[in-house]
């Protein structure tokens, strides 16, 4: 339900005994949006739409054509998904660019340019509250959409990207044993074509740190905590699974993948202790330049 709409600019309505159009250029003002079901429940603070709008509809054919040109920012947003205990949230989205549907309105005449930024995104175990992933900024740069036959990026880039993180900054610690920090990733051209072939020119990583700790038990805590969460998310896909139909399955094709290059520079590093032997085992491995291709 919503409890709050506001609407702010003009809208042009004309129709024949062929069609009708709609024109709108303006604001909305969507607040305090929220979602319940027994698979999502979504919590939206403030959703705007600032640009122009129009909707073009067919008498004969029903059919309806929409294009949009302009601005859409979405304020704080939490979602959770109950039979997978996920929770995801982010305190801010902006997506900027047109689309278009194309006259028949389907996947295959969509169209669409424009650029995503989306701003401290967490992503949460949510029956023990556990912080699973966490980035502060994620930009899709320049992306390009023609009927889903290919969509093109031409960048895409995370800022301070951590697994596993209890604090918001800071390096690994045994008080805070994220396994992996990354400053940046950045992903260059990236393109998938309908015959699901995912091709990237370059990965990027500045600023990669790393800690493994193996603790006094002769346990590796990051590890076991990333094999209970596969194995919650794998037992709540494997109930859906069984409830849908196996022939959807076999139909399924695997996606082609292809990277170019990786490169891994700034100050990044390994950090390795073992406190199942006496006296702790302690060693730190510096990255000063990788790169594959």
């Amino acid at each position: 339900y919503q409890d709050n709409f506001s609407w702010k600019g003009k809208i042009d309505y004309a129709r024949d005994t062929t069609a009708q159009k709609i024109n709108t250029d303006g604001q909305i003002d969507l607040i305090d949006l929220e979602m319940e079901s027994p698979d999502l429940n979504l919590a939206e603070e403030k959703l705007t739409w600032k640009g122009a709008l129009q909707i073009f509809s067919e008498t004969k054919t029903e059919a309806r054509r929409i294009l949009t040109d302009g601005n859409l920012d979405s304020g704080h947003l939490q979602m959770s998904l109950p039979g997978r205990k996920l929770k995801f949230e982010h305190q801010g989205l902006s997506w900027k660019g047109r689309l278009d549907t194309g006259k028949t309105n389907d996947f295959s005449a969509l169209k669409a340019e424009g650029d995503v930024t989306v701003k401290d995104i967490q992503i949460l175990q949510s029956d023990i509250n556990q912080r699973l992933l966490n980035t502060n900024q994620f930009d899709l740069q320049t992306i390009k959409i023609d009927g889903l036959n290919v969509i093109n990026v031409s960048g895409i880039v995370l800022n301070g990207l951590a697994l596993f993180a209890e604090s918001e900054a800071g390096p690994p610690s045994e008080a805070d044993p994220s396994p992996l920090r990354i400053q940046e990733v950045k992903f260059e051209n990236a393109r998938l074509s309908q015959q699901k072939n995912l091709a990237i020119d370059a990965v990027r990583l500045t600023g990669v740190k790393g800690f493994l700790h193996h603790d006094r038990e002769g346990k590796w805590p990051a590890i076991d905590r990333l094999v209970s969460v596969r194995s919650e998310i794998s037992s709540a896909d494997h109930t859906q699974r069984n409830t849908a139909d196996t022939r959807d399955e076999e139909k399924s094709d695997e996606l082609g993948f292809r990277i170019g290059q990786i490169d891994i520079s700034g100050d990044s590093g390994l950090h390795f202790k073992d406190n199942s032997v006496s006296p702790a085992f302690d060693m730190d491995l510096n990255i000063l330049e990788a790169r594959v291709a």
